[in-house]
């Protein structure tokens, strides 16, 4: 299945993107947000795009994680991973993606509530996601309960096996207290 992820089309606008960078007083990271006029346009992966990841998701996955998809006459149209538990009762977020033409009708929401489900289920207390740095992907998150937790300038310090700058969690446990 995962080797499908071509299937989905990632194509959108983007007419809002951040980037972290050192703050002036040399001591934090500050995230800023840039327009973008015209849009910058996210364009369908690459073939050695979708193989690396491909390659990774499946690892993921094969270690303990899980996998949601979506499908629509036979078409991939969503899919959501979740890595292995790490220390600590947590789990990355390791993929998001859902089709351009099924945006907008809680297909997300639905993906994400499954995962969150099976992640409860295997006792995961916390949810970590690396954020594409843009609006609707930080927006979506946001929606979902994530909140920003980590900002990373990669001029000052790059951790290796994070994708991106901006890093949001959710914490299961605090929902499952509210519930009760």
């Amino acid at each position: 299945m995962i080797a499908r992820i071509g299937e989905i089309d990632r194509t959108e606008e983007i007419r809002v993107k951040y980037h972290c960078k050192l703050a002036e007083n040399g001591r934090s990271i500050e995230m800023i947000e840039e327009r973008r006029d015209p849009p910058e346009l996210v364009t369908p992966w690459s073939e050695e795009g979708i193989e690396r990841r491909a390659a990774w998701w499946t690892r993921e996955v094969e270690k303990d994680g899980a996998i949601f998809v979506s499908e629509a006459a036979g078409t991939l149209t969503g899919i959501a991973i979740m890595g292995p538990e790490k220390h600590g009762k947590c789990a990355e977020l390791v993929a998001m993606f859902v089709d351009k033409d099924h945006r907008g009708l809680g297909l997300g929401r639905r993906l994400m509530e499954h995962l969150e489900d099976e992640a409860r289920a295997r006792g995961i207390e916390t949810l970590y996601v690396g954020s594409n740095e843009n609006e609707r992907s930080l927006a979506f998150y946001q929606h979902m309960d994530f909140r920003i937790v980590c900002l990373m300038d990669a001029s000052v310090v790059w951790i290796p096996g994070l994708e991106t700058t901006i890093t949001l969690v959710k914490r299961l446990v605090w929902e499952l207290n509210a519930k009760a």
